[in-house]
């Protein structure tokens, strides 16, 4: 695989939920780079959350914190909701250093 130019635009494109699509020496992944949207209907984190996969990891622990102060502090849901997206961020992960 060969390297980027230095003097090129990299352009990323990030999913309203905040992920996108990385890439790294052996390949790429999604990656969460944000909180994102909490309560958007098609592409939300409750929305994620409530589909079959598996949530991608957050690209840092300091991203994965400010994410569950977040959905302690978010209003709208129940208190069920809040704990199980509590829950499935804190699976989610995230990357190592």
């Amino acid at each position: 695989m060969s390297k980027p130019c230095p003097d090129c635009v990299t352009v990323e494109f990030v999913s309203p939920s905040g992920v996108v699509c990385r890439r790294f020496a052996d390949g790429a992944m999604n990656v969460r780079i944000a909180v994102g949207q909490l309560c958007h209907p098609e592409h939300g984190l409750l929305k994620e959350m409530d589909s079959l996969g598996d949530p991608p990891p957050f690209e840092s622990e300091a991203l994965q914190r400010q994410a569950l102060e977040v959905v302690a502090r978010m209003g709208g849901v129940d208190k069920a909701t809040r704990q199980r997206l509590r829950q499935w961020v804190e699976y989610a992960g995230h990357l190592e250093g």
